[in-house]
């Protein structure tokens, strides 16, 4: 109750300084909230001044702005996922560079695995996804922008911190001709993630027995890249082609008293990208693109088998390979100065295929194979009403062809089979949005209607992994998403007020039920989400920049069956705060503290596992040197706030500090040959 009513005041404060004329210019802040004539706009473009230097991860990143709530399972590197405005990370698209990040063993997206040295910006899509990146999804879309399109020069960064963690990136951009581009940026990291925690020895409300101890085989090493070459052809066409690479490797820790001594898992991914674009005929522009992937990830047990050991080391693993192929064209009539508006087109299709990694027929093994065909058709409107209305609305027609190859088993007894199958869906999407306001009028307004979908994954249909079980008669996800909202500029045009309420039905809702030590995929009958997020960006003086965001929201299970009825649904607060303060002093010493506070919550659907509220505080401080170089110091969970309770299947560091050393890179001539 005390934070909140801290954070009341500290709204109410910033709010009255808005009409004030003596509020200094903002400059580029990190953060803003748009609201362009274009079917594209983000609500939040996030920048790469929010994360350099203070160590911490996509998620933490992310949760720091309204209706985002994040969950991680370890130190750097575990597995981290985020719902936006109570849908679950299953629903939420993840993409970089316009290409669809997919998780091959049917669970969303980990954050944790992206390392922010090579992105330049992010920009969030809240409840719905933009025509460019496929115009469907429940939750809304993450999409991250690479370093490449910016300036001659780079960048050198340096890291290390708690529990042996330390990294290094570099980033170069440069110049190879008057018509060639290019780009190259490289990261590396590693952490022993061997923080000390509160092992309960398997009794979780005995308290007698409790210990000290340090997280074991937690530790994660990656290795990453992205290199892309631009070419500016005679006809004032554009291509580019980009690699991106992957690798990480780590280990399995598992849970508290159950920790694991030689598990792990390593995951390889390649992505290769070639777009060409340019302006065709008067008004119209175009993208012609072809990408291709292929992910390799593998696992190996956790406790026991790590520690009785097994003759055949084939027992302790399971993985899978991912490809992709996807051609792209979009297509778009700009507005013009004589016609108010504006349309467009994004068609896509996509062949993946997902086998086993091991190609071995060993004891216990199915050698399976899965495939999926997607076609999908995007169009979009746009039209400048009146000097004050622009109305949006786009579609989205995707076809999805589902097939199971079958494979077998050799037991020693007996051979076991996986039954061949497939399925067809056919799904739509619609979208429409009312802008009210000028770009440079004080007050703007956003209404939005849209209905959704998602189709199942591959290993929710088929269930192949050791484990887990199929589900031929999985429904896709369905879901119509609403938002009324408004923002409030100064006159001197120095803070801004923002203020949205949205409210989600989705039937279908895909879930993982587990029990005992098999999974398998469930729909979930309807849920119902209505929230309201705020927010105030503010510089009440020339040296101290303001940024608060509050969410409240309902997020219920309205499912038939009477034990989840009306309850809470799981890992869904009811509301979280976060308030951020930068003060910058003389000599290029600059400070900010950020506090972020979240509401207790439920880790089941029938709420009877209940996670205590929590807030936790964050000290960055930066330290400008010669030639623009910065030097940093944070320190994450000020408090050493205890993330671990009866509920938490994994712990989470509690107080950490890193020191980081960020240098550009510039070219004192220009270096074209």
């Amino acid at each position: 109750m005390r934070t909140t009513s801290l954070l009341l005041a500290l709204l109410l404060g910033s709010f009255f300084v808005v009409y004030s004329n003596e509020i200094q210019d903002l400059g580029e802040s990190e953060v803003f909230l748009t609201n362009e004539d274009s079917s594209f706009a983000p609500q939040v473009v996030i920048f790469k001044d929010a994360w350099e230097g203070k160590a911490i991860s996509l998620g933490e990143v992310l949760s720091s702005h309204g209706s985002i709530q994040s969950d991680r399972q370890g130190g750097l590197g575990s597995f981290e996922r985020i719902s936006i405005r109570g849908a679950s990370a299953n629903g939420i698209k993840v993409f970089i560079d316009g290409i669809e990040l997919v998780d091959p063993g049917g669970g969303a997206v980990n954050l944790g695995s992206i390392d922010l040295a090579l992105i330049e910006k992010i920009e969030v899509y809240k409840g719905y996804v933009p025509a460019f990146l496929g115009g469907n999804g429940i939750g809304g879309a993450i999409h991250l922008i690479s370093k490449k399109r910016v300036n001659t020069g780079g960048d050198l960064q340096l890291f290390y911190g708690s529990h042996r963690y330390q990294g290094a990136s570099f980033s170069l951009f440069y110049p190879l001709s008057p018509f060639i581009r290019a780009s190259s940026s490289v990261s590396y990291r590693y952490c022993d993630n061997d923080y000390e925690f509160l092992n309960r020895n398997g009794t979780e409300y005995n308290t007698e027995d409790d210990f000290l101890e340090k997280r074991k085989n937690a530790w994660y090493r990656s290795f990453s890249g992205t290199h892309s070459l631009y070419k500016t052809h005679s006809n004032s066409l554009f291509s580019t082609i980009t690699l991106r690479h992957e690798s990480e490797k780590g280990g399995n820790p598992g849970k508290e008293s159950n920790q694991t001594e030689v598990a792990g898992f390593d995951r390889d991914f390649g992505f290769l990208y070639y777009a060409l674009e340019g302006d065709w005929r008067q008004n119209y522009t175009f993208q012609v693109s072809l990408s291709g992937q292929i992910e390799k990830s593998m696992a190996h047990f956790y406790y026991p088998l790590d520690k009785i050991g097994f003759p055949h080391p084939h027992f302790m693993q399971y993985g899978a390979i991912h490809y992709f192929l996807e051609p792209k064209i979009n297509l778009e009539r700009l507005q013009s100065k004589s016609s108010s508006w504006k349309a467009g087109v994004h068609i896509s299709s996509r062949i993946e295929e997902l086998q086993k990694r091991d190609n071995n027929q060993i004891l216990s093994a199915y050698d399976w194979r899965l495939n999926r065909s997607t076609l999908s058709f995007v169009p979009y409107y746009s039209i400048q009403a009146s000097s004050f209305l622009n109305i949006q609305t786009e579609a989205s027609l995707q076809a999805f062809k589902n097939k199971n190859t079958g494979g077998v088993s050799y037991l020693p007894i007996q051979n076991d089979t996986i039954d061949a199958s497939s399925s067809f869906y056919l799904l739509h999407s619609e979208r429409l949005a009312l802008h009210l306001g000028e770009p440079k009028h004080l007050l703007q307004g956003l209404v939005s209607l849209g209905h959704y979908f998602r189709e199942p994954q591959l290993m929710q249909l088929y269930g192949v992994y050791r484990n887990t079980l199929p589900n031929h008669h999985l429904k896709a996800e369905t879901g119509i998403t609403a938002e009324l909202g408004f923002d409030f500029k100064s006159p001197s045009q120095k803070s801004k007020v923002s203020l949205q309420y949205f409210e989600t039905h989705q039937k279908n809702g895909v879930y993982w039920l587990s029990n005992h030590s098999f999974s398998k995929a469930y729909n979930l009958n309807r849920s119902r989400v209505r929230g309201v997020e705020a927010s105030l960006q503010s510089q009440v003086f020339s040296f101290l920049h303001t940024r608060l965001q509050s969410t409240f929201q309902n997020a219920l299970d309205q499912s038939s069956q009477p034990i989840y009825q009306n309850k809470r649904l799981p890992d869904q607060a009811f509301r979280s705060h976060f308030a951020e303060f930068t003060v910058s002093f003389p000599y290029q010493i600059e400070w900010a503290f950020q506090m972020e506070f979240r509401g207790h919550f439920f880790k089941d659907r029938a709420n009877l596992q209940k996670i205590p509220a929590q807030a936790i505080y964050h000290s960055h401080w930066s330290l400008g040197l010669f030639n623009k170089s910065k030097l940093y110091f944070s320190i994450q969970n000020l408090g050493d706030s205890d993330y671990q309770n009866i509920y938490s299947a994994f712990p989470l560091p509690g107080r950490t500090y890193s020191l980081s050393f960020v240098h550009p890179i510039s070219f004192s001539q220009n270096p074209i040959p």
